[in-house]
């Protein structure tokens, strides 16, 4: 209920429900702590940055878990400038040789250590994904939670070594999800959760010249069915 109170007074005034959830949070059990901060989400901006900074020093694994993931949805967070300084020591981009000879390329090397600051901003030194080498996993995480523009255009991507392009497009794929970076959306195209990301008006004109460009009739589950599917109805008169 007081999440829920908190929530609601968020959405007409950020900073009164920001101020209680302060003057409570000394007090209040370690176990609510981060439900009460998973209020912020609701109107969320950089004026709820310091509080957050704070919370990502509590001793509750999900309170910080949870700060770290509010912080990293706001792009000028001082939380996205440490992220970004620490990809760019993995990722270094060699720009384009003179006169068109050589492409530009991202260049990729792994953590040789998990250094202690990691954690405190979210990132999971164990729980590594079966199949995934640790130093690849710390990576991951880190690309993850960048801006995927500090990159450059999306057919940056091929440009990166067979042995980590996978990983750096998955990262890439969920940094976009996150940051919400419409031109990076398009270059994952026909992922579906690209496609909730995309005005309405551009997502039945994709839609429109798919169905346009294809042989044949549209088939059951596949993702082109999916996305007319999760179109809002009525469709327009072109699609009907």
């Amino acid at each position: 209920e007081r999440v829920a109170y908190l929530k609601q007074l968020r959405e007409t005034d950020a900073a009164k429900a920001r101020a209680l959830l302060e003057e409570s949070w000394n007090g209040e059990a370690s176990e609510a702590r981060a439900d009460l901060l998973s209020a912020l989400e609701t109107n969320l901006s950089l004026d709820d940055e310091s509080f957050l900074e704070h919370a990502l020093e509590d001793k509750k694994k999900d309170v910080r878990k949870t700060a770290a993931s509010l912080l990293n949805s706001l792009p000028d967070s001082k939380l996205v400038q440490r992220m970004t300084e620490r990809a760019k020591r993995f990722v270094i981009h060699k720009p384009a040789g003179m006169l068109g000879l050589k492409k530009a390329e991202l260049e990729i090397t792994l953590p040789e250590t998990f250094e202690k600051d990691w954690a405190k901003d979210g990132i999971e030194q164990k729980s590594v994904p079966y199949g995934m080498g640790e130093k690849a996993w710390w990576l991951k995480q880190i690309l993850e939670r960048v801006p995927p523009n500090i990159w450059g255009e999306p057919k940056i991507i091929s440009s990166v070594s067979k042995e980590w392009q996978q990983l750096f497009r998955d990262a890439c794929r969920s940094a976009t999800l996150t940051f919400r970076d419409l031109s990076w959306a398009r270059y994952f195209l026909p992922d579906e959760a690209m496609m909730n990301l995309l005005p309405l008006e551009e997502k039945q004109s994709y839609v429109m010249n798919q169905i346009s460009s294809m042989q044949g009739s549209i088939k059951v589950g596949d993702s082109l069915w999916q996305s007319l599917m999760n179109l809002p109805q009525p469709w327009s008169a072109e699609l009907e």
